[in-house]
């Protein structure tokens, strides 16, 4: 009996992965505040997605998209313009959209 080959990982959806996220934002004394936001993984690991500063872009700071199941890097954006743009990035990998 022939096997079917295994998805690869540009074929995992992002839901499969990643299963809610989460703000964390720190406010250094006199400087902006800085955001960043987590990707929360189905075996209960964490991990930084998403790094910025009021009034700057977002930037994308996921090191290793392909073992996290986000297949094509194009799909990641590098930068962010607002923190609109990142949540609803984020809603969609988590939804798997």
């Amino acid at each position: 009996m022939e096997r079917s080959p295994l998805p690869s990982s540009n074929t995992i959806p992002f839901s499969t992965i990643y299963v809610s996220w989460k703000e964390a934002v720190a406010c250094p004394d006199g400087g902006s505040r800085v955001f960043r936001y987590y990707l929360n993984r189905s075996d209960g690991r964490s991990d930084l997605a998403v790094v910025g500063k009021e009034k700057m872009p977002y930037r994308c700071v996921l090191r290793d998209r392909s073992i996290f199941g986000l297949g094509d890097p194009d799909s990641v954006p590098e930068m962010l313009r607002s923190r609109r743009d990142v949540i609803d990035w984020l809603n969609s990998v988590v939804s798997g959209a």
